[in-house]
């Protein structure tokens, strides 16, 4: 039987329509309480993000798990560009215009905060913006802005026994991942 390879055009309608999920682990780092960033001067608020991305570029050095569950290869070393980007301080251009169109489904952010002390629901989202803001730079495509309609966001914060199990689990996940990267010229 002879089997026929798709066409390159076939591969990327396929690959605009899968889903993406990444699950990364941050050992050691959890987000920041809101109390911490509110009235800081740019600068300190700054450090937090540069070493927020450097966390994520640790997590992203470490993705495991069965091939088929991973995200794609290029996406993840474009995201690993940036966030080692902005873990060295490297200004990134700013983008300025019209907000892209809403997708079908928003994209799904989960972000879990595993800490030996549980901090207020209220500070605990307020000290998420600096990850937030990486991961948006980091998957411009899946993650196209944190505002709502765009992203639903959830927050959950666990307590464990001790520092050394301390951490940040962050989940992304787009079930129409790529769908409409066409219209807006991405392609």
């Amino acid at each position: 039987m002879k089997t026929t390879e798709p066409e390159p055009d076939t591969l990327k309608r396929e690959q605009r329509t899968q889903s993406f999920r990444l699950r990364l682990w941050l050992p050691g780092h959890h987000t920041p309480s809101g109390n911490g960033t509110v009235g800081k001067h740019w600068s300190k608020v700054y450090q937090l993000k540069k070493a927020v991305a450097g966390h994520l570029l640790y997590g992203m050095q470490n993705l495991q798990g069965e091939a088929s569950k991973l995200p794609p290869v290029e996406i993840t070393n474009a995201a690993s560009r940036v966030l080692g980007k902005i873990a060295m301080g490297v200004r990134l251009p700013t983008k300025r215009g019209k907000k892209p169109a809403k997708p079908a489904v928003p994209a799904r952010l989960r972000i879990e905060r595993v800490t030996v002390s549980l901090c207020d629901e209220d500070n605990f989202k307020g000290g998420t913006k600096g990850l937030v803001d990486c991961l948006r730079y980091a998957f411009p495509t899946v993650l196209l802005d944190d505002a709502p309609g765009y992203v639903v966001m959830e927050h959950v914060q666990t307590k464990c026994g001790s520092k050394c199990e301390q951490g940040t689990w962050v989940e992304l996940e787009a079930p129409d991942f790529g769908k409409g990267m066409k219209e807006q010229g991405n392609d």
